[in-house]
């Protein structure tokens, strides 16, 4: 991504806020491919299953993984404008490359998955840099929606870009540039949460199995007042609900090298209180995978799949500053063609993805998802033989210097290093980046 030297323009990532999207598009005349990836490139890393062999031969590091997912066909012009909207450095970079409107592939000749991409982005980031308060108001100034192309051209020309040529949005161009344009002021204006929106309903369909893997999660709610989003109490209240539901988690130990420490013990710390909802539940499982003999696996990516007719995976992360603040992308899929109720498809990536957490061969990994718990928790209680992490996520030890930052102002530590990215009122910026800043200096990383 070419972005302008300029820090005001669109874009600019917000201090903390991690880059977690990797997409790319082939956008051909006849055929659009798209694919999205977990972040870091893991080129570096020992990424090839199974994860327990060590990889002997290769490098000394550490050992990462991640799921991605290819997107051909019509689903991926939606990655497409994902693409040209995150590389369009200003509004009228936007407008402009959006006059030339993306040309819808031919649906497959066979039956496949449906997709859709899942965008999630902090408020304030889309546009140039100050203009989100301006565009969310309710005063005569803002930005209208509803309005005509050249009434909408005329406002970003005075209040965001003044560069927006005339001749772009013309005749059958018109619904390709207000799109964009629409797309990229909602975002700024309000921030995005696709990946929670859409976890949310699939949690409140859940009957039979829900298997996540993620490097992060918490019981945190998000979005603006009159606006809220609590993914991990819909699941809670859904295991409650359904007697005959399963769940199964699959965290890292760690986050990965280089993570600040206040940020991994956040993590720890919002992890076990979510899970403690969940405790002594034998319906649930929860377990961190191994890479060897005192070696932990790292996840980059974050995959969910609900009943096997239902799966999301990409790099939103589920936490709240993963789920509203930093910017990433997933995308769901789903399947109408079912045998047993189950999309074959989908119901072989979550076994692929489990077997290769535990080091199993397919055939070994119990497809019951009442066994599968079971089992789960069996090995767990039995220090997990080799296959699972040695260690487990445990509460962080009180921090005496963290607590006296945070007791003098309103803000919590969950609320400097697990962000919500939604618009609220009455918040501090500068505050926040005063203690997130504090207490980055006063701690380490982890090696």
């Amino acid at each position: 991504v070419v972005r302008s030297a300029s820090p005001w323009s669109a874009g600019n990532p917000l201090p903390a806020m991690e880059r977690l999207e990797t997409v790319a598009v082939n956008a051909g005349a006849t055929r659009t491919i798209g694919a999205v990836a977990p972040s870091p490139a893991l080129a570096r890393h020992h990424e090839l299953l199974p994860h327990r062999q060590g990889h002997p031969g290769c490098p000394g590091t550490e050992d990462a993984h991640g799921a991605g997912v290819l997107v051909d066909g019509p689903a991926a012009i939606g990655l497409a404008e994902y693409v040209r909207d995150r590389t369009a450095a200003s509004t009228s970079a936007l407008a402009t490359a959006a006059d030339t409107p993306l040309q819808v592939p031919s649906a497959p000749a066979s039956d496949s998955l449906w997709a859709v991409g899942l965008r999630t982005e902090a408020a304030g980031v889309a546009l140039e840099v100050g203009l989100d308060t301006l565009l969310a108001s309710v005063t005569s100034s803002s930005y209208n929606f509803d309005d005509t192309w050249a009434n909408k051209r005329t406002w970003l020309n005075n209040h965001v870009d003044p560069d927006i040529p005339n001749t772009v949005g013309q005749g059958a161009n018109e619904a390709s540039v207000v799109r964009a344009v629409d797309r990229r002021v909602l975002t700024s204006s309000f921030g995005a949460r696709e990946a929670a929106t859409s976890l949310r309903a699939a949690f409140a369909r859940a009957e039979r199995l829900v298997y996540l893997e993620t490097p992060a999660l918490d019981g945190l709610e998000l979005g603006a007042t009159n606006d809220k989003i609590d993914l991990w109490a819909a699941l809670v209240d859904r295991v409650a609900a359904r007697p005959g539901l399963h769940v199964v988690i699959c965290l890292p130990y760690l986050l990965g090298r280089g993570t600040p420490v206040y940020l991994q013990r956040i993590r720890d710390a919002v992890v076990t209180e979510a899970l403690a909802e969940l405790a002594g539940n034998p319906r649930v499982a929860v377990f961190h995978p191994a890479a060897g003999p005192q070696r932990s696996l790292l996840l980059h990516s974050t995959a969910v799949v609900v009943d096997d007719v239902y799966a999301l995976v990409g790099t939103s992360h589920l936490w709240r500053r993963g789920l509203s603040f930093d910017s990433s992308y997933a995308v769901a899929l789903t399947d109408d063609r079912l045998e047993d109720d189950r999309a074959q498809e989908i119901a072989a990536f979550r076994r692929s993805l489990c077997a290769g957490r535990l080091g199993l061969a397919l055939p070994e990994l119990p497809d019951d998802p009442a066994e599968l718990a079971f089992g789960l928790r069996l090995l767990a209680s039995r220090g997990g033989h080799g296959r699972l992490a040695a260690k487990r996520i445990a509460p962080p030890d009180p921090d005496p210097a963290l607590a006296g930052l945070i007791g003098s102002s309103s803000m919590t530590s969950f609320d400097i290093w697990d962000r919500d990215g939604s618009p609220e009122s009455g918040f501090n910026p500068v505050a926040w980046l005063a203690n997130l800043t504090t207490t980055v200096n006063s701690g380490a990383f982890n090696p």
